[in-house]
C-alpha cells in the first residue's frame, strides 16, 4: 500500500514510509533558521521517512544596552525536526522550494546552547571542519543534488585547507574513539602517524575495516531514472503566496524598492527581463518595482543630460 502511494509522488526516491503521525503546530522561535533536509531509517531497513532537520534562534535579535550586554544570556538554537505528509504534491527535494510549517509544523527535538567563546581563535574556529557526510547511524542524506555534492566537496575541501589528518585535530576528533582511516603522512598528525599500520586497503593486518551495518539503505526507483526538462516546474506559486500573504504593505514597499535599487544599474533589456519574472509572481510585484526603475531611468537620464551641457559650456569657454 505504501508503495503504490509513494509511487504516485514526483519524488521516487524514497520507495516506502512508515507511520506518520500528524504533530501538533510548534511555536515558532525565532527568524534564524538553517536547515538540511535528511532519511531517517527505522527498525525495517526496507523503511524510511524524509525530513528536514531545523536550527531556528531562540532569541530575536535587536540592540541592547550596556546592562542587558552584561547579562548572562547565552544564544541558543531550538532543535527543529519537518516530518511531511507522503501525500505531499510538491517537489520535496527542490533546492527552492520551502516546506510550509503551516501545513507541516516544526517538532521541537532539542536546543543548542552556544555558552562560551572560543578560547584560541585559531584552534577552534579556523581549524573547524564541518562535514555534512558525518552522520550518526541512523541518518542519511537524502538525494538532493545540492546536497550529494556537498558530501563530497566538504571533507576535499577540509584535506585541502588543514591537511589529510584534519580528523585528529582537538576540534574535529571524535569523542570516545580514535580516527581509523588510510590517511598517512600529512600535516596536522596529532599522534603516532597510526604506527606501522598499513596506508592502503584491503591488507592481511586487521586494519580498519568497513562496517557493513552502516551501509546506506537500499531503496527501489519505480519510474525511469533519465534527464528531464525543468522548464515548467512551478517556480513562483510559492513567491507569489510569501508577497501576498506574509509580508504586510510596508514589507512589500522595502521589498520592491530595494529589488529596484539592485536593478537601477543594469541595462534596461535586463531590467526589463527581471521585471517580467517579477510580474510572473504577481503583477503588483513587477508594477511596483518597473514604476520605480522608470523614476531612477529617468534621474540618471537628466544628470547625464545636465553632464553634457555643462561639458559643452567647458568647451566653448576653452575657445
Amino acid at each position: 500500500m505504501y508503495q503504490s502511494l509513494w509511487s504516485k509522488l514526483k519524488v521516487s526516491a524514497i520507495s516506502a514510509l512508515t507511520e506518520l503521525r500528524t504533530p501538533g503546530r510548534a511555536k515558532e522561535a525565532g527568524s534564524e533558521c538553517m536547515s538540511m533536509t535528511s532519511v531517517a531509517l527505522y527498525p525495517m531497513s526496507s523503511f524510511k521517512c524524509l525530513h528536514e532537520f531545523e536550527l531556528k534562534c531562540s532569541s530575536i535579535v535587536k540592540s541592547m544596552n550596556t546592562k542587558t550586554s552584561l547579562c548572562v544570556l547565552y544564544p541558543s538554537y531550538s532543535r527543529m525536526v519537518v516530518v511531511p505528509s507522503f501525500l505531499l504534491l510538491m517537489e520535496l527535494l527542490y533546492l527552492i522550494q520551502v516546506w510550509s510549517h503551516k501545513e507541516y509544523p516544526l517538532i521541537p527535538v532539542g536546543k543548542l546552547v552556544l555558552n562560551r567563546n572560543p578560547m584560541n581563535y585559531f584552534a577552534e574556529v579556523e581549524q573547524l571542519a564541518f562535514d555534512p557526510s558525518n552522520m550518526p547511524p541512523g541518518i542519511e542524506a537524502s538525494p538532493d543534488k545540492m546536497l550529494q555534492g556537498r558530501l563530497f566537496s566538504y571533507p576535499d575541501t577540509h584535506r585541502h585547507r588543514l591537511g589529510a589528518n584534519y580528523l585528529q585535530l582537538p576540534v574535529n576528533c571524535p569523542f570516545r574513539s580514535r580516527v581509523t582511516n588510510y590517511q598517512r603522512d600529512g600535516p596536522m598528525c596529532m599522534f603516532d602517524n597510526q604506527g606501522g599500520a598499513p596506508n592502503y586497503y584491503p591488507n592481511s593486518f586487521s586494519a580498519p575495516d568497513t562496517q557493513p551495518q552502516f551501509v546506506e539503505s537500499k531503496f527501489k526507483v519505480s519510474p525511469d531514472v533519465s534527464r528531464y526538462n525543468s522548464a515548467d516546474e512551478d517556480n513562483v506559486a510559492q513567491v507569489r503566496t510569501f508577497y501576498t500573504e506574509v509580508l504586510n504593505e510596508e514589507e512589500r514597499e522595502r521589498l520592491c524598492s530595494n529589488m529596484a535599487g539592485a536593478l537601477k544599474g543594469a541595462q534596461l533589456f535586463i531590467q526589463k527581463r527581471m521585471v517580467e519574472n517579477l510580474r510572473a509572481v504577481h503583477p503588483d510585484y513587477g508594477n511596483r518595482v518597473q514604476n520605480l526603475l522608470n523614476k531612477f531611468n529617468n534621474e540618471a537620464q537628466q544628470v547625464n543630460s545636465n553632464c553634457l551641457i555643462d561639458s559643452w559650456r567647458v568647451v566653448l569657454i576653452c575657445l
